[in-house]
């Protein structure tokens, strides 16, 4: 009764964060309240009912302390790099600029709520990640039959008549870099079960993910499967017969590509546009252009200060709102120390992946193309964070950490099996 109970309520809570509009046009980023503020709320009031429980199973279970600990540091350094810009950097705070202190307190209750849940039903997640992906499809299909009022909900007029999948997400490259997981998720279940179904929802995948026209999702996604999906494949416990089929999946998506890359640079312009533009005239092209812009831009206000280039100055959203690259927006907010705990969460949870595949492959082996999948992941996000900021995006940030509970408690768990086995 109590595993159902919190089971289905974290199944709702995930649908729900995946569903709901902002309404993009009527109340513009405070719409993100509808995600992050009734989400927090929800595990906020769960937490604090249970809080001695919650405590408990912290101070336990040191992986998820960890990430807790680095959460926790994170809103620290907001707090000093507001109040620093604020008082020696003559920063105007305005009201979004607060909004931000919330979000490393969301992260941490996403976190340890969805460790809670997987640490007592492991076998809930590929039941949601299943759901997720019929609703990403079920409500992106909308907008590619062009109900541009019931997209309009979603995201930006703006947005919409460029005709780039971006529902349920208020942005293309949100969209896209959830897509990215699902599009490795299904080519790992190909790989282990060898069904036709998964090869179809992969292609599925695929095909949204090229519709969002995201560069640097695209191009993370070639380098990874081009430069280290074979050679990752041949390192896995999988029988011979699944590594054949691996490498006939990547020799013949190669092959299928290079015969159709005229027609696709031809009816993809907003992915391969650019990159032929460089490659014609030089020109690195708008989008290029503006990130580039903000970096230099974040490098000369961070020189007017001593301390600026170490802590920054808080989200300055007056000064600088929409940051498009994930490096700016952590330089230019949080100075160089506002890289640690960004970065450890990452290698932290990039490591405990490794493990669980490589050093404990042999436990829980029905969990392995998630496991796979999410390192593969993982693996793009250094190149994808140039398009912008996903893991801080409404939506993204509560998949993004709540598969970060999801490995925390499925390292533990293998913790605790070792230990048992002694």
């Amino acid at each position: 009764m109590f595993l159902t109970r919190y089971s289905s309520l974290f199944t709702l809570l995930l649908l729900y964060a995946i569903a709901i509009p902002t309404f993009e046009n009527s109340f513009g980023s405070i719409g993100a309240i509808f995600v992050n503020g009734i989400l927090g709320l929800v595990l906020f009031v769960i937490i604090l009912n249970n809080h001695n429980k919650f405590i408990n199973i912290i101070n336990t279970n040191t992986p998820l302390k960890v990430i807790v600990l680095a959460l926790m540091m994170l809103e620290l350094l907001i707090i000093i790099s507001m109040f620093y810009g604020t008082i020696f950097a003559g920063v105007d705070l305005i009201l979004r600029d607060f909004f931000e202190l919330h979000k490393p307190i969301f992260f941490m209750l996403t976190v340890v709520f969805s460790f809670y849940v997987f640490n007592i039903n492991y076998f809930l997640v590929e039941r949601l990640l299943l759901k997720v992906f019929i609703v990403i499809a079920f409500l992106g299909f909308f907008q590619l039959s062009h109900y541009n009022q019931f997209s309009e909900l979603y995201t930006g007029v703006n947005v919409v008549a460029s005709n780039r999948l971006t529902i349920p997400f208020g942005n293309p490259y949100d969209l896209a870099f959830v897509l990215l997981y699902f599009v490795f998720y299904f080519l790992m279940k190909v790989i282990y079960k060898k069904s036709f179904k998964f090869a179809f929802l992969t292609i599925l995948a695929l095909y949204l993910l090229i519709s969002t026209g995201s560069r640097s999702v695209s191009v993370s996604f070639l380098v990874v499967f081009l430069l280290i999906y074979p050679f990752f494949v041949l390192r896995l416990k999988i029988r011979r017969r699944s590594k054949h089929i691996a490498l006939l999946i990547y020799l013949s998506t190669i092959g299928l590509f290079l015969i159709n890359i005229d027609t696709f640079i031809e009816e993809n312009p907003f992915i391969s546009g650019q990159y032929v533009q460089f490659i014609e005239s030089g020109s690195i092209g708008d989008s290029a252009t503006v990130r580039l812009e903000q970096f230099a831009f974040a490098v000369e206000k961070s020189s007017e200060n001593l301390l600026l280039p170490l802590i920054g100055k808080g989200p300055s959203k007056k000064e600088m709102e929409h940051v498009e690259s994930a490096y700016t927006y952590i330089y230019y907010r949080y100075g160089i120390i506002g890289f640690i705990p960004y970065i450890f969460i990452y290698i932290y949870t990039l490591v405990s992946l490794f493990k669980l595949i490589f050093k404990n492959g042999n436990r829980f082996t029905i969990h392995q193309p998630v496991f796979a999948s999410l390192f593969l992941w993982f693996l793009t996000m250094p190149i994808s964070a140039i398009g912008g900021m996903f893991i801080e995006q409404p939506k993204v940030s509560f998949f993004y950490y709540l598969m970060i509970g999801y490995i925390l408690s499925m390292r533990c768990k293998v913790n605790l099996k070792s230990v048992n086995e002694e």
